[in-house]
């Protein structure tokens, strides 16, 4: 998505996003993460969630509650939100005998193009939610990434999951041609939708298909997507 008028990166912020697509990503499991966070004085991480992280319910069933709950909206850039994650379809929770072809989970791929957007969460998850954040998001890697709070313009920096091609992870989830689950689909939108009718429009518009072009508020009036 290309930004509407009030979210139009400034050249500070696109020069933070070119520099920051170089900084190296964490692979899973993240090693030494708490220890580089507690050495730089930090007790929490700053992750930008835009799946089912969205949503609070489903935040919840990993994180503390008044952490799920805490969350605050923001537009993050330098990067595309797709369906392109193949689920584990015996073991997820997403697991849709109706749809047993719909194995699409969300990834964010990093292209250090400022007109590359997406909206999602801030959350601040301290040093005693990690181990259950890494065994919930196994296979994805933590990369650095700028991001504005939803209604501020103030730059900002944090870290984004992302499952990316050359690492093992990635060399088995990703499938560029998989149907969204739709499941799944459901706790991410309404994530999105509690936040407002603007910041769904923004999440139809900046969350694409495998393909990297369809943007999913196509899809869902293509296929005639019950939501």
């Amino acid at each position: 998505m290309r930004q509407e008028a009030e979210n139009t990166p400034d050249p500070g912020l696109s020069r933070r996003v070119r520099e920051l697509v170089n900084e190296p990503m964490l692979e899973h499991p993240w090693a030494g993460l708490e220890e580089s966070l507690t050495k730089e004085g930090r007790d929490r991480l700053r992750l930008i969630g835009y799946g089912s992280l969205v949503n609070a319910d489903s935040a919840a069933m990993t994180l503390a509650e008044e952490v799920a709950r805490n969350a605050a909206p923001v537009m993050a850039y330098g990067a595309r939100r797709l369906f392109d994650y193949r689920m584990d379809a015996v073991n997820s929770r997403y697991q849709d005998p109706q749809a047993p072809d719909a194995l699409a989970l969300l990834n964010v791929w990093l292209t250090g193009d400022p007109g590359d957007c997406f909206n999602g969460v801030v959350i601040e998850i301290p040093l005693e939610d990690l181990p259950a954040l890494r065994e919930r998001e196994a296979d994805y890697c933590l990369a650095p990434i700028v991001y504005r709070r939803w209604d501020e313009s103030e730059a900002q920096s944090g870290w984004v999951l992302s499952c990316v091609e050359g690492t093992p992870g990635g060399a088995s989830r990703i499938r560029r041609n998989l149907t969204p689950n739709r499941r799944y689909y459901r706790v991410c939108r309404d994530g999105a939708e509690a936040f407002g009718k603007a910041f769904l429009a923004a999440w139809q518009e900046t969350t694409f298909l495998g393909d990297g072009e369809t943007p999913v508020r196509d899809w869902e009036r293509d296929e005639g997507v019950r939501v």
